[in-house]
């Protein structure tokens, strides 16, 4: 039997499970992102999304609208579900949320300049750094900041994102998907 797999809005009773994916993906700064998240919840629970198989939180994306623009704060898969798509996923269905849902013209976020695996995710679904942050990290390291806007990622999400969305429940989040797309029978009148 297949695991169901589910992409849902951020709950707060998901806090622990994302402070533990949070202490395995980035644990030298742990301490700070995991208070920090906590801070902000209330901001960005309307932006931010979880994945869910088998009933067990196994990655998350945390997002905000800044000054007009939506911004893709934290991004992270437990271990042993990387390779599978659910970054990709949580990455369409957060920009989804901004451009169709919201109708903002750009997102942004900042990525580790040595993070290879995410910069190449970002650019696959149409990200383009546009400036390079010395010192941006705790640890002293360099950020990218990437950016896309609305019109580059229409032909991106008919071709990428929705495909790949077809895997996973989408019931609590599907009113948000373009009429043309595969999901219309989620779409709200």
């Amino acid at each position: 039997m297949r695991a169901e797999k589910i992409i849902r809005k951020i709950r707060s009773e998901d806090l622990e499970d994302i402070s533990r994916i949070i202490m395995e993906v980035f644990p030298e700064d742990c301490t700070v992102i995991i208070r920090y998240v906590r801070y902000i919840y209330g901001l960005v629970r309307e932006h931010s999304y979880v994945v869910e198989i088998s009933n067990s939180i196994v990655g998350f994306s945390i997002n905000s609208v800044e000054y007009g623009r939506g911004h893709i704060m934290y991004l992270a898969v437990r271990d042993g579900y990387r390779g599978r798509g659910i970054g990709k996923a949580l990455l369409c269905m957060s920009l989804i949320h901004f451009f169709y849902g919201l109708k903002l013209p750009e997102v942004f976020l900042e990525v580790q300049t040595g993070n290879m695996p995410a910069i190449r995710l970002y650019e696959s679904l149409g990200f383009r750094i546009v400036r390079r942050i010395p010192r941006y990290y705790i640890d002293g390291s360099d950020c990218y900041v990437m950016t896309i806007s609305s019109r580059t990622f229409r032909d991106i999400c008919d071709r990428v994102c929705i495909p790949l969305l077809n895997d996973y429940d989408l019931h609590e989040v599907g009113r948000l998907f373009p009429k043309s797309s595969s999901h219309d029978n989620y779409l709200s009148n």
